[in-house]
């Protein structure tokens, strides 16, 4: 079943507040295909019915084996996987369309990357791509430095919504799909807003 979220009303009610992103460890790549990628991510259970209709965003429930391919740690987590009518968030797929070129992912939680030759802090910005640090001198593209998993720099990413910082991480079997299906090894970080 395909819902439309414009009029359902769904739409409005997408809160995003703080999500798992997955992205390429290439930052350059992009699929050429999201149709193949899709279905791969809904045969292998990810992701289940479409939540709105437009062709470039594409948003998804989460799929009838999610909870096998993605492992929520803690003590009872308690996720919600419909819509409520109270306005309560809940967790859906959401694959934006492609960038032209890698753009930078975070949110209000990025720490300061590390430079990847001497560790020390180094202070970037989103529109920055190559950066010196000012401890050691060692020049290095922005998506190269050790970002501590709350920022990412990619053509295309799948972000899992309202998944509170390090409550969930992506499993083996997701991760080799993701591979499988890109040529590429994917990685995660948390990103709040």
């Amino acid at each position: 079943m395909t819902q439309d979220i414009n009029k359902t009303g769904v739409g409005e009610r997408l809160t995003r507040r703080s999500r798992l992103t997955l992205y390429p460890s290439d930052p350059h790549y992009a699929w050429a295909d999201n149709i193949y990628v899709v279905g791969t991510l809904r045969e292998r259970g990810f992701i289940a019915d479409r939540l709105d209709q437009r062709s470039s965003e594409l948003y998804f429930q989460c799929g009838d084996r999610f909870l096998s391919l993605i492992t929520f740690l803690g003590c009872a987590p308690n996720i919600a996987f419909e819509p409520h009518d109270d306005g309560r968030a809940f967790c859906f797929i959401h694959m934006p369309a492609p960038a032209v070129l890698p753009v930078a992912h975070f949110g209000v939680n990025a720490k300061s990357a590390l430079c990847p030759t001497c560790k020390y802090p180094v202070h970037a910005f989103d529109e920055v791509t190559e950066i010196c640090c000012s401890h050691c001198g060692t020049p290095a593209q922005a998506w190269r430095l050790n970002w501590r998993k709350t920022a990412c720099w990619a053509r295309v990413v799948i972000n899992v919504w309202n998944v509170f910082e390090s409550e969930a991480v992506p499993g083996d079997q997701l991760l080799e799909t993701l591979l499988s299906v890109s040529g590429v090894p994917w990685s995660y970080c948390y990103i709040r807003t």
